[in-house]
């Protein structure tokens, strides 16, 4: 009797969870669009169009490379071409119609690069929004300088936005606030994931040069820069005006490539530490071009990639091709797989541009060109092979112009614990325990307003050392995880 009533409250426990996350609909809508710009809702049918604005004459509505968000219940609230923020109603949010290097914005109007931007949501409406750019200094020596693709973005930038604000149209609390300027950035390679407390964000954004990634804690009150840390490969090319990072949707993967790499990058992924680690490099197969008029030519860079809803199989898109990779294939014989080719005749074909998954768990691509009705997608992205069943130009627009889905991570992930003391890493107090940067090879830094000594213990749980201070030197420990432990609250470390 006991075991039935003990499986009846996990059912109930079960229903409550999924009642929860049914609330969150983040993600329900999106807007996408150059030209015409469109906003497709998810239904009991799938996607459905609410509506589509004319905008020839208005950068303000391209949505080439943009984001957006919903509320809780899915109401429409923010979007970005990547220079600016609208409201529901297409407005400028609170003066926030030019953010990032001036020149850039003048020259482009909207955003030509792959994850420009994305929304971050935090308890009681508030919203962060991020994006990358280009300052006039750098925009001055990328075109007349002639570097051409040499140039960078050196800018990353946040606005904080309160929904309460102006009549729940939003207000600007923090208003283009500069965590990095004067960087080295790739163009593209932006992209979050919730931190296992459930409420705060972790962002990572890739450097230029090799396989670097900046990490950036976005708390409810504050950001912080948790340092960097590189890999050997791949080296990702200058070539990155395209590209993607994704997290797998329970958030314990990464995987990241840019245009004109035959690589990708995969990584387990700590959402309590932030922590990259069991690092991998896969090399992609060279395809035809399906070009009729020069059948020897040859599709051999990557453009972006994504996840299937349960995180086995990456999906790696070219110019003209989808290839997906099977992460629980140890054979490479087998893991990897020829899923679509041209989603068109080769004269109507406008590339690829653009995978995400949709609320549907559909797995959805855009098109490079914009000139299209259609985008394609994957009616099942969690089988194998040619299983995952493409869709070839399946969703179909009113108009021309559809262009990629928004930049959106996933909005639905849950809190989780962390080991040892799960719970007050997952309900995090006011008195807080900030441990950086994290992976370090030399001092490792606490930020706290607690008085009690700050211990450091190994893996197993064995005690190092205790201190005062807020700065542990940690040059001379064996690579390995360790533990900050303070008032009760621990924290994991990761020295290499």
């Amino acid at each position: 009797m006991f075991k039935i009533y003990k499986c009846l409250l996990l059912l109930q426990l079960l229903q409550c969870v999924l009642s929860a996350n049914g609330q969150n609909k983040f993600g329900a809508t999106w807007v996408t669009g150059v030209i015409n710009s469109f906003e497709v809702s998810v239904g009991a049918l799938g996607f459905q169009f609410s509506k589509y604005v004319d905008t020839t004459a208005d950068t303000r509505f391209c949505f080439n490379n943009g984001s957006n968000i919903c509320d809780s219940n899915g109401r429409l609230l923010l979007m970005s071409n990547g220079f600016n923020v609208l409201d529901s109603n297409k407005n400028y949010v609170d003066g926030l119609d030019s953010i990032g290097g001036r020149d850039i914005i003048q020259y482009y109007g909207f955003s030509a690069y792959s994850q420009a931007s994305v929304f971050l949501p935090m308890d009681s409406s508030v919203y962060y929004f991020v994006m990358s750019s280009a300052s006039d200094s750098e925009f001055y020596r990328w075109f007349q300088g002639g570097v051409g693709y040499d140039a960078v973005f050196d800018e990353l930038l946040y606005c904080k936005i309160d929904m309460k604000g102006n009549g729940g149209m939003g207000k600007v609390v923090e208003r283009e606030i500069k965590i990095v300027e004067g960087g080295t950035l790739s163009k593209a390679q932006m992209q979050a994931c919730r931190h296992a407390n459930g409420k705060d964000w972790w962002l990572f954004k890739h450097a230029r040069g090799g396989n670097k990634v900046l990490k950036f804690l976005f708390r409810q009150d504050s950001v912080i820069n948790m340092g960097m840390q590189s890999f050997a490969e791949p080296v990702f090319s200058k070539y990155d005006g395209g590209g993607q990072s994704m997290f797998s949707q329970d958030g314990k993967k990464f995987a990241t490539t840019c245009r004109g790499t035959s690589k990708i990058f995969v990584a387990d992924f700590d959402r309590c530490t932030g922590v990259l680690s069991n690092p991998l490099v896969f090399a992609i197969d060279t395809l035809s071009m399906h070009n009729p008029y020069d059948t020897a030519q040859k599709d051999y860079f990557t453009e972006g990639l994504a996840f299937s809803p349960n995180g086995r199989f990456v999906y790696v898109y070219m110019y003209s091709n989808i290839q997906q990779l099977d992460l629980w294939d140890s054979n490479p014989a087998t893991r990897w797989a020829v899923v679509a080719e041209l989603d068109t005749t080769a004269d109507a074909f406008t590339s690829y541009s653009g995978m995400y998954l949709g609320p549907d768990d559909k797995l959805y691509i855009g098109n490079w060109a914009a000139a299209s009705k259609q985008m394609s997608y994957f009616n099942n992205p969690n089988e194998k092979g040619l299983a995952s069943d493409f869709c070839p130009r399946c969703l179909r627009f009113p108009k021309f112009n559809a262009k990629t889905p928004p930049n959106m991570p996933n909005y639905d992930l849950g809190a989780e614990p962390c080991w040892p003391l799960g719970n007050n890493e997952v309900e995090m107090k006011n008195e807080e325990l900030l441990v950086y940067p994290n992976p370090t090879s030399g001092k490792l830094y606490i930020k706290t307003a607690l008085r009690d000594k700050r211990e450091l213990y190994n893996a197993m749980g064995q005690f190092i050392l205790s201190t005062q201070a807020n700065e542990i030197d940690v040059s001379r420990c064996s690579k390995g995880v360790y533990y900050i432990r303070c008032s009760g609250q621990v924290r994991k470390v990761v020295i290499e």
